[in-house]
């Protein structure tokens, strides 16, 4: 990212001989700065709320370094993965504030906004800023699983209550198929949502 660290400490283990431009801490690879919530998934709630606790200490670092966007964005992820949806989300609209162009900081802020939940049981006004986040994720880069997620909200909240969804469905689970969607995608999002997948949007999108 060519950002000019002078002195930073490794959240996870405390290396002060941080590269300008590093992601990952070349002793323990350990995430510097979060882009890619895949990245960090399979992480220990214990180690990450590690993570997150030193991740919160070096704050001034961060933000001394011109950093404070990226700062938000991993700390939303971090909240995201111990499950805490309210600070993750706050985080995520500071970074969007701060005017980060990561498409994973305002996908998973739609994720947060379900609050591990089914959009079935959220309201349409809280479903129409999932669907928004979710579609400036799409602008900023297009991905499979983005256009997956848009069309389960879709599914789930309007063509089960029988109402007419803002986007056709099927433009969403085509999208979704064209940009190569995985099951392990799909499985890593389902889990933050805290619901599985129906078999009938799979099936649905395996024939188009």
């Amino acid at each position: 990212m060519g950002y000019n660290i002078s002195v930073l400490e490794c959240p996870n283990c405390a290396a002060t001989d941080i590269r300008p431009g590093q992601s990952f801490c070349h002793w323990c690879r350990s995430a510097l700065i979060i882009s890619d919530f895949s990245s960090i998934y399979s992480m220990s709630n214990d180690a990450y709320s590690e993570y997150a606790d030193k991740l919160t200490n070096n704050k001034d670092s961060y933000i001394k370094n011109g950093m404070q966007g990226d700062y938000e964005n991993s700390l939303g992820m971090a909240y995201l993965r111990l499950g805490n949806t309210s600070l993750a989300v706050s985080s995520f609209k500071k970074a969007a504030q701060l005017g980060i162009q990561n498409p994973e900081t305002y996908f998973y802020m739609g994720i947060a906004m379900l609050n591990k939940q089914r959009p079935f049981l959220s309201s349409k006004n809280n479903v129409s800023e999932v669907i928004e986040c979710i579609e400036t994720a799409i602008n900023i880069e297009k991905k499979g699983i983005y256009y997956f997620t848009a069309a389960f909200v879709e599914y789930d909240f309007y063509e089960l209550k029988h109402l007419r969804p803002p986007e056709p469905i099927d433009n969403y689970l085509s999208c979704a198929k064209r940009f190569g969607v995985t099951q392990k995608d799909i499985k890593m999002v389902f889990d933050m949502i805290n619901y599985t997948v129906p078999n009938e949007l799979l099936t649905r999108m395996n024939k188009i």
